[in-house]
């Protein structure tokens, strides 16, 4: 099934390329963004086969779009504006003997339309046989490599590494510094790569016992809190009590295919989900004496991020920061809806209410929430995540702080708790 990207600010243009597209191709869907910054965000969150882009928008223009595929996902692109005569000069080439992109006229009439798309299935097909792409993240991991690497630039593969010359980290940095995010190679040296990269995790589950401990031991943060809190007089005891409880939380919910296929995204990385969420559940075993309780804070704090999967996102707290003004519409729905998302996936989970209710509503102002469970994950959601982005200082301040401490005997006796600790 080929997926086609539709970005257009008229809705209604949309509709009218929805209706030729999916009539006509069985094995082709649709999907749509009303702005060049929307739509940037889909290519790198779906797998996107080709592009049909307007250029004048006033949520991120077309010349957006164009410049981030040509630079990370080559993927094969037409411009479908009334105006492209005008606007193709804003462009870094205006040059279509190369096959940078195909032009529709606006409107358009189904038999282009058809042709066109027709031409780039063929051309999507055939690059995705050419090359794999890799991200320069994961590309680290193997330095240094001896075959052949290209990268793209302005829509054509440039070869930047040979065979049995070797590509180091110090180059694989000077083409991130440059915006290059992707690298390209042949598909068996793709799938080389992915066999060690395999094989190497199997190696460290084997180490750490299960697949669930993968999750916790790739988190250097959680180290040295723990490391912290044991000089604060946190026994060792107790904070094996709670990895433990960890574990068995994990082990539990992996035997949840839907949810099993969301946390493969964060295991085995170091990384501010899975750091946040394991110091969200031992900032929780400071306050709880309840055990039971403390396993049913395990599943919460582990899945109320889950979804997002992306660092970035999951680090904004604040629906009133300049980062999230900063965020385009995709991103912001998955921000604020993401714990509703994880909760409409989990529903054959047996979670409690106020469980629930804090997976949908965690980045709620702390005055929110009014049972003692709900105060216990907000405290201790916001303290780990100044932990993890700031510093424990920070986390003090916000603490003593908070306006319920003057009327809310419960809050106080959480945030002396804590206060005990961290002073």
């Amino acid at each position: 099934m080929k997926k086609i990207l539709l970005v257009d600010d008229q809705e209604d243009i949309l509709e009218i390329l929805q209706i030729y597209i999916e009539g006509h191709f069985k094995d082709v869907v649709t999907v749509t963004a009303l702005g060049g910054h929307e739509a940037v965000e889909i290519i790198e969150e779906d797998d996107i086969d080709s592009i049909i882009c307007d250029y004048r928008m006033p949520d991120g223009d077309g010349k957006v779009v164009y410049d981030f595929n040509m630079a990370n996902s080559h993927l094969p692109f037409a411009w479908h504006s009334a105006t492209f005569d005008e606007d193709s000069k804003k462009l870094i080439t205006s040059n279509n003997s190369d096959g940078h992109y195909y032009i529709l006229p606006k409107p358009v009439g189904e038999d282009e339309l058809i042709k066109t798309i027709q031409k780039m299935i063929e051309t999507s097909r055939d690059e995705n046989v050419t090359y794999r792409r890799i991200r320069s993240s994961i590309l680290r991991k193997f330095h240094p490599l001896n075959f052949d690497i290209w990268i793209s630039v302005s829509g054509k593969m440039m070869l930047i590494n040979k065979e049995g010359d070797e590509l180091g980290l110090d180059r694989i940095e000077s083409y991130e510094t440059k915006g290059v995010e992707f690298f390209f190679m042949r598909p068996e040296n793709y799938e080389s790569l992915i066999t060690h990269l395999i094989e190497k995790l199997e190696g460290k589950i084997k180490r750490c016992g299960t697949l669930e401990d993968v999750y916790f031991v790739a988190s250097e943060i959680v180290d040295s809190f723990n490391q912290y809190l044991m000089e604060k007089g946190i026994s060792a005891d107790q904070i094996k009590l709670v990895d433990a409880c960890a574990t068995r939380c994990l082990r539990e919910l992996n035997k949840h295919e839907s949810i099993k296929k969301i946390m493969s995204g964060v295991i085995d990385q170091t990384n501010y989900i899975s750091s946040h969420s394991l110091l969200s559940l031992h900032l929780a075993n400071l306050i709880l004496t309840d055990r039971d309780l403390l396993k049913e804070f395990a599943t919460i704090c582990v899945l109320h991020d889950l979804v997002i999967k992306n660092e970035r996102l999951a680090k904004i707290q604040d629906f009133e920061s300049v980062d999230f003004a900063a965020l385009g519409n995709r991103e912001k729905e998955v921000v604020k809806n993401h714990g509703a998302m994880l909760v409409e996936q989990a529903v054959d989970l047996n979670i409690p209410d106020w469980g629930r209710r804090i997976i949908i509503h965690h980045h709620k102002e702390f005055s929110f929430f009014k049972s003692y469970e709900e105060k216990v994950f907000a405290i201790s959601h916001t303290i780990a995540h100044f932990i993890c982005t700031e510093s424990i200082d920070s986390a003090r301040k916000w603490l003593i702080g908070l306006p319920e401490l003057t009327e809310d005997e419960e809050t106080q006796e959480i945030v002396k708790k804590l206060l005990d600790i961290f002073n």
